[in-house]
């Protein structure tokens, strides 16, 4: 009975794995044969090699049952191995395929923000002047797939040209210095396949925000912003975008801007998110920065504010590109960064970057274009 035994096992083992070259007698084969069956169950070897299967003798770390030879050992750890590698490799692929459909999933709902001073049309700019750059800087939109773009400085006469050149956007805003055509815009530039337009408007950065064509504070000269209600038909959230271009030279004028402007955001209902794009005239350590960014409970206000975030600081992907965004054409010394997007608490940022695009002779802007794409949920 023991020999028919010892023989059906023999015989089994052959079949499948050639065990007999590696046991030595009888209680090897059932030893290796039990053991197997519990490797491949992913049971590990500290477990399998316990006293009952055999005697626990240690041979260069390796716990090695009674009557099995060394290299049995081996193989059978190696088997234990190759289940468990087998089982992560799937474990793996399956949490890739998720994230995988997850990302795709988020690259279908997320927007292409920017934030760009396209300089006005100033002939004094000689080579870097408007009709020498116009194409560069449709193109450069074409390429990044901007969807939403606030835009400072720009004239009207210029906002006809992006509109000629790029067919596939809208644009909305007014001229700061009558409410209608006359002075630079903060327009914004939206595809109009993607984005249903549900309300806009405009206010100005002075004591009397509705007054067209006012200068606030210690202003050097008028200052806009332009917001707007959208609801996105590709995910159906509804947000608002508001774009604008702080003062140059006020230093008031720049800090009172900043308490408007997140007063009338404030305004918005919660459940709505916010995108804030501008030349803002400000480095991260100015107290007009922290006006904006600042927790609405570090400002003691009484008033809900809204948080609103960096979206270089939470992006998922690190910044792309100079950590400057004024360059003056590549001629200004030192070069700052003054052009930022915020967004508020709960939108996703994915990545981030200030656009370092010139052409053979000129540049698109003496700006450069900051681009964030963002997930609205």
């Amino acid at each position: 009975m023991k020999f028919l035994l010892f023989r059906q096992i023999q015989n089994d083992c052959w079949q499948n794995y050639s065990f007999d070259r590696f046991a030595s007698n009888r209680l090897s084969y059932w030893f290796w044969h039990d053991a197997f069956a519990m490797a491949q169950r992913g049971e590990p070897p500290r477990k399998i090699f316990s006293r009952k299967n055999g005697t626990r003798t240690k041979k260069k770390g390796i716990f090695v049952g009674e009557g099995l030879s060394f290299l049995a050992t081996i193989a059978l750890v190696m088997e234990y191995m190759r289940n468990s590698l087998i089982f992560s490799l799937l474990a793996i692929s399956a949490i890739a395929t998720h994230v995988d459909a997850s990302a795709q999933t988020d690259s279908a709902h997320s927007l292409n923000v920017m934030s760009f001073n396209l300089r006005y049309n100033n002939p004094e700019d000689g080579v870097n002047a408007w009709p020498r750059r116009k194409e560069l800087v449709a193109n450069t939109l074409r390429f990044h797939h901007a969807d939403l773009i606030g835009v400072q400085e720009v004239l009207h006469g210029q906002l006809e040209d992006l509109s000629q050149m790029l067919p596939e956007f809208k644009w909305l805003g007014v001229g700061r210095d009558d409410g209608k055509t006359q002075g630079e815009y903060s327009a914004i530039l939206y595809r109009h396949a993607r984005f249903e337009l549900l309300e806009q408007g405009n206010f100005w950065l002075s004591e009397n925000p509705q007054q067209a064509g006012s200068v606030g504070w210690d202003a050097a000269i008028t200052r806009i912003v332009t917001w707007a209600k959208f609801r996105d038909l590709h995910s159906g959230e509804t947000f608002y975008h508001f774009n604008t271009h702080f003062d140059h030279m006020g230093q008031k004028a720049r800090e009172e801007s900043a308490k408007l402007l997140r007063a009338r955001i404030a305004q918005i209902p919660t459940k709505f998110q916010v995108i804030v794009t501008g030349d803002f005239n400000a480095e991260e350590t100015s107290a007009v920065y922290r006006t904006i960014t600042e927790e609405p409970a570090a400002q003691g206000k009484t008033t809900q504010l809204r948080t609103l975030k960096n979206t270089r600081d939470i992006s998922a992907l690190p910044h792309h590109g100079p950590l400057w965004t004024f360059h003056g054409f590549g001629k200004a010394q030192p070069r700052t960064r003054i052009d930022y997007i915020f967004v508020s608490e709960g939108v996703r940022v994915l990545r981030h970057a200030a656009i370092y695009d010139f052409g053979e002779e000129h540049y698109p802007s003496d700006h450069l274009p900051v681009l964030a794409e963002v997930l609205l949920e």
